[in-house]
């Protein structure tokens, strides 16, 4: 008879979730002491449950900023709050999920975010998760009691509260920048602000003026309001309508991106002068 197999470490599924949930900078460290006490698949995972929170939960603690993630949650919490479709339970959703989101990036970050492309990312990202917790939380909570029949109104302001959340998240994490790569002194991260202010001024408003003239020629020949509009094409022309009301708005995150992944476009000017001195 062939001798009895004895198990000498957790299975390969067991240890690739609890490997994906350990924040990578004490991941050996933790599935080594998990291995080293290894007795039964049902004691690793037992293990691992009460393990893996309190190291994630330490890391969020060393990596995290306290001011800066309380001055963040503030910013998601003010812009879903302000508009009066908002009920004061999404805004409370945006900016739990905001917060999480801020907090576990921090974790489980492996290298320094790049500048400025990473700080963009991680605003996006943050003001992403807001929306659709926001989305998340209507649906399943106030199904759309408190919204009425507009509902495409109701999405176009929570877009616009996401965007003016990466703004201004974008904007703190510009100007609070710690432990970036190739981040470049104060003075020339405001004057890179400001650059990405004119940007976005030169592409918004344009793109509002067009916005705004289109939309009183459809409305001018019945398109998308009047007595002209059947009930067939309702659904075509809030469309219609909530894509030109969020056009600015998508200008301006536009002009933002374009600032981010070329920063040369705000202040390539003084990089070559710099270079020249």
């Amino acid at each position: 008879m062939e001798p009895k197999k004895v198990e000498t470490g957790p299975p390969a599924l067991i240890e690739a979730v609890v490997r994906l949930l350990t924040p990578p900078a004490c991941r050996e460290h933790v599935l080594g002491d998990l291995w080293e006490r290894y007795k039964s698949p049902r004691q690793y995972l037992k293990d691992a449950m009460r393990t893996v929170p309190f190291v994630i939960v330490s890391r969020i603690r060393r990596t995290s900023s306290a001011p800066l993630l309380a001055f963040q949650a503030l910013i998601v919490f003010a812009t879903f709050a302000g508009p009066p479709l908002m009920p004061i339970r999404t805004a409370v959703s945006a900016t739990v999920a905001a917060v999480a989101i801020l907090a576990l990036r921090q974790a489980y970050r492996v290298d320094a975010p790049s500048w400025p492309k990473g700080l963009a990312m991680d605003a996006l990202t943050v003001s992403l998760g807001a929306v659709l917790f926001s989305i998340l939380s209507v649906v399943l909570f106030s199904k759309l009691s408190v919204i009425g029949t507009r509902v495409d109104i109701w999405l176009v302001s929570a877009l616009d509260c996401g965007a003016g959340a990466f703004v201004l998240l974008f904007c703190t994490k510009v100007l609070w920048a710690t432990d970036v790569a190739g981040c470049p002194p104060l003075r020339r991260r405001v004057v890179y602000l400001a650059a990405c202010a004119a940007w976005a001024t030169v592409i918004a408003v344009p793109v509002s003026m067009f916005a705004g003239f289109a939309a009183g020629v459809l409305m001018e020949n019945h398109i998308i309001g009047g007595p002209g509009v059947t009930p067939e094409n309702v659904l075509f022309a809030q469309a219609v309508v909530a894509v030109m009301s969020f056009a600015p708005t998508a200008a301006v995150i536009g002009a933002m991106s374009l600032c981010a992944a070329r920063p040369r476009l705000a202040f390539g000017v003084l990089q070559k002068t710099a270079s020249a001195r």
